[in-house]
């Protein structure tokens, strides 16, 4: 019986591929690989649900949606300061609070005075994720976190509002963008 080892001349990353099993590297940093992220642990859940539980798999969707989140609240920036036209620092910035914490003060309260409370609570979100893994170390590496256990279906669900609150937040500021010129 032959064991597939791996053989002198295997590549990981060759051009081509059939159907949905080929992918194309896009080369733009926002907004394309930030949504894959989301989708990825959107997946891996549905996964789940059809294959049944598998612990091992919380480290890589909580990792999935927390950096989902940090992309986010870093693309967001990057549109507010194309508005403002300025440049903040924070790239190597992965501490979500306080990415948050540059995002709120830009935004113009008379514009969404009618979504405090979505604010507030998109606010209370990234503050739990942030203090589950503070450092962005956690779920990547598998480190001991202060949580035992996860309802997936309530984290999915939870992360697609979340998501939705961000994505608008980002069309709103582009319009805002796209309408000054």
């Amino acid at each position: 019986m032959d064991i597939p080892w791996p053989k002198q001349g295997d590549q990981l990353f060759v051009h081509g591929g059939i159907g949905p099993l080929y992918a194309h590297v896009l080369q733009e940093p926002f907004p394309f690989p930030v949504v894959g992220y989301k989708r990825a642990g959107d997946t891996l859940i549905q996964g789940l649900i059809e294959n049944g539980r598998d612990d091992a798999l919380i480290y890589p969707i909580a990792f999935c949606y927390r950096h989902y989140i940090e992309l986010k609240l870093k693309d967001l920036i990057d549109l507010m300061d194309r508005w403002d036209e300025v440049d903040k620092s924070y790239k190597n910035n992965h501490n979500l609070d306080e990415l948050w914490s540059i995002i709120l003060p830009r935004v113009d309260e008379g514009d969404y005075r009618d979504q405090q409370e979505a604010f507030q609570a998109v606010g209370q979100c990234i503050a739990e994720l942030h203090k589950v893994d503070a450092r962005g170390t956690g779920f990547r590496y598998m480190q001991q976190l202060e949580i035992s256990q996860v309802d997936l279906l309530n984290l999915r669900s939870v992360m697609d509002r979340v998501a939705m609150f961000l994505d608008s937040l980002a069309d709103y500021i582009e319009h805002a963008i796209d309408s000054r010129n």
